[in-house]
C-alpha cells in the first residue's frame, strides 16, 4: 500500500513538474513589448523598409541563432534556402539575388539582440481590401541575454 502511495505521490509530482515546465508566464508578451518596444518598433521598420526593397521572410531555426532560413519572396515563386551565418554561402546568396548585405547584416543582429526567431509578413482582407501584417515571433526566455547578442560576433564569414 505504502508503495502505491509512492507511485501516486511521484505521478502528481511529474504531472505538476510537466504542466508548469511547458508553459509560459502570462505577462510575458505584455511584459517584454513594454521593454522593448522601441527596439521591436526599429525592428518592424526596418524589416518593413528591406522589404519593401525585394521581399524575403527569415527565420533562425536553432537556439544559438546561427542557422537560419531564408525565403526569398518573388512574383511566381519563394524559394527557402538554410545558411549557416558563419559560413560565406549565406552573403553569396544575398549578393546574387540583389539583397543589400550591410542592411540584411544590421536586421540579423538586431533580431538575434531581441532575440526574434522569426520574421515575415503576413497578407489578410478586410472588406475586400488587402493588407499586410509584419508578424515576428520572439524566444519565451528573451528577457535574457543571449550569446548571439554581442556586436562582436562573427557573422557569415566577416570579422
Amino acid at each position: 500500500m505504502n508503495s502505491l502511495k509512492n507511485i501516486f505521490l511521484l505521478c502528481a509530482v511529474l504531472l505538476l513538474f510537466i504542466a508548469t515546465g511547458c508553459s509560459y508566464p502570462k505577462n510575458f508578451t505584455k511584459n517584454f513589448y513594454t521593454a522593448n518596444e522601441t527596439r521591436l518598433e526599429n525592428l518592424r521598420k526596418q524589416y518593413n523598409d528591406l522589404t519593401r526593397e525585394k521581399p524575403f521572410a527569415l527565420l533562425f531555426e536553432t537556439k544559438d541563432f546561427n542557422n537560419i532560413g531564408f525565403e526569398i519572396i518573388t512574383d511566381s515563386i519563394k524559394y527557402i534556402y538554410h545558411f549557416n551565418l558563419e559560413q560565406n554561402n549565406f552573403i553569396d546568396t544575398l549578393k546574387k539575388y540583389h539583397y543589400n548585405v550591410g542592411k540584411m547584416e544590421s536586421l540579423i543582429k538586431n533580431m538575434q539582440a531581441l532575440q526574434c526567431t522569426w520574421i515575415t509578413k503576413v497578407d489578410y482582407y478586410e472588406n475586400l481590401t488587402e493588407r499586410f501584417l509584419t508578424l515576428m515571433a520572439v524566444r519565451n526566455k528573451a528577457g535574457t541575454p543571449h550569446p548571439a547578442a554581442p556586436t562582436s560576433r562573427r557573422w557569415c564569414g566577416n570579422s
